[in-house]
């Protein structure tokens, strides 16, 4: 072979298209599996961090929302206590109780409506309510006309049969909550009625945001409710209800304004 054929032919007489071949099959075997390597720790670096981040800010929404039910509960039983304290001074009232013995309905009308106003004032109750040993409402103090219906809420059902101060959240026909407490009234060991009282529960929602650091919607689905009523106890609260705006539930209350 004259040294031009072995210019042609490459290394040790292999011809350089063979050679070239052979040199990218060898980079193709190193770098394709590399680069695929390459890929996995990237993306499971990748994926590490989202679960550890997921993760974390899991058990850190987790832990704040653990805040929520003992701060509610701790703001629902405090109101609970001042109005308690308020049935207090009411059940002493020597002219009311001559009033509610005597079933002086217009009597009980003229001495309470002015303390529903300061309580209204001082306390935020919006609800007054007089009630028979039977539980039949004889007088509600915020809305006047409308009594003789027996009360069977919870509440009321709770006082009769523990025989003492019942309190808690309902859900109002209307469609807003309200904090209620009910009180049994006995005079000389002789159960006379209920006092009942209420308040809406909107600031409450404010105040956890406050302490809290924290924004709130409070839902209610909508199989509980009435439309035409839940819409009028939303224009009652000055409120803009839409009830077309989710599926299964309608938005009360939110700390956020969208």
């Amino acid at each position: 072979m004259t040294p031009t054929d072995r210019k042609h032919h490459g290394r040790a007489g292999v011809p350089p298209a063979a050679e070239a071949t052979k040199v990218g099959s060898v980079r193709m075997r190193v770098l394709v599996p590399m680069s695929l390597a390459i890929v996995g720790l990237l993306l499971g670096f990748w994926v590490t961090l989202s679960v550890i981040g997921t993760t974390a800010t899991n058990e850190e929404s987790a832990q704040e929302f653990g805040r929520v039910p003992d701060a509610l509960q701790a703001d629902l039983a405090r109101e609970a206590g001042l109005m308690n304290a308020a049935m207090e001074s009411i059940v002493r009232d020597a002219s009311l109780r001559s009033s509610m013995v005597a079933g002086d309905i217009k009597s009980l009308l003229r001495l309470t409506q002015p303390m529903l106003e300061r309580l209204r004032e001082e306390h935020r109750i919006t609800h007054f309510y007089f009630l028979g040993p039977d539980r039949v409402c004889l007088l509600r103090v915020h809305q006047p006309k409308r009594r003789g219906d027996k009360i069977d809420r919870f509440t009321a059902l709770q006082a009769e049969e523990s025989g003492d101060t019942a309190w808690g959240i309902e859900l109002g026909p209307l469609g807003t909550f309200t904090l209620r407490v009910v009180q049994p009234w006995r005079v000389k060991g002789r159960l006379i009625g209920y006092i009942e009282l209420g308040m809406e529960t909107d600031h409450l929602i404010e105040n956890l945001r406050k302490s809290l650091g924290l924004e709130f919607c409070v839902a209610i689905h909508k199989k509980y409710l009435d439309r035409q009523r839940w819409e009028a106890g939303m224009r009652m609260l000055g409120r803009d209800g839409k009830w077309d705006l989710h599926p299964s539930s309608v938005v009360v209350d939110q700390t956020l304004e969208t």
